[in-house]
């Protein structure tokens, strides 16, 4: 904008990602201060869980932000921009499914604890900055959801997400490929104590992220 001022609304999907490297997809530093100078308050990125977590033979986690990250989402900050951190993906330790295809239930605590570490060390460096819970479940068969497990599956991993760090921060969700609406009714169903989230007005209706 011709006055500098930062949009308060608007910001730029980046996908800043580890192996972004900068001989395929440019400076990072660069990008950001381009999206800055257009006006954009915060830069989309994504620290995933496979990239940020390692873990010993126990199941005992070690967390640790790459260089790359670290470096832009200092640069970030020092923009005055927040960031749109995506909490996202399976780890190779434990994967979306389980041998039956089914959602994997025992990878719904270490990715809890995975975003809940996450979250406390990029609010550390820019206390402005807000989540996201996954991106394009419902794009089935691609790697976001190689095993093509269900909006339900989804609404149980974002429901455990948010009950453990909902109150930290702001948590977006339900990301889709293109406008999904039937995807989403169907979470939300899963959240609705009778199934039918959008009939009954009267009836424990929750929402577990503060919007989509």
């Amino acid at each position: 904008p011709k006055d500098g001022t930062l949009n308060p609304v608007h910001g730029v999907c980046v996908h800043y990602r580890e192996g972004q490297d900068m001989a395929a997809f440019g400076d990072s530093t660069i990008t950001a201060e381009l999206a800055a100078k257009a006006g954009f308050s915060s830069a989309r990125g994504e620290i995933t869980w496979n990239k940020y977590a390692t873990y010993d033979a126990e199941g005992n986690a070690t967390y640790n932000i790459a260089n790359r990250q670290s470096n832009i989402i200092n640069k970030i900050a020092g923009l005055d921009m927040d960031v749109l951190e995506i909490l996202s993906y399976d780890h190779s330790k434990y994967p979306m499914a389980n041998a039956s295809g089914s959602y994997n239930t025992a990878m719904t605590e270490p990715f809890v604890n995975y975003a809940e570490s996450l979250t406390e060390e990029v609010l550390a460096t820019n206390p402005g900055s807000e989540f996201e819970i996954w991106n394009e479940w419902n794009n089935e068969g691609s790697w976001f959801n190689e095993e093509s497990l269900s909006p339900q599956a989804y609404a149980k991993l974002a429901k455990a997400v948010y009950e453990k760090i909902g109150d930290k921060t702001t948590l977006w969700g339900m990301s889709t490929l293109d406008v999904d609406t039937q995807w989403i009714e169907k979470v939300l169903e899963e959240w609705d104590d009778d199934g039918y989230f959008w009939q009954n007005k009267n009836d424990d209706q929750k929402l577990y992220m503060d919007g989509i």
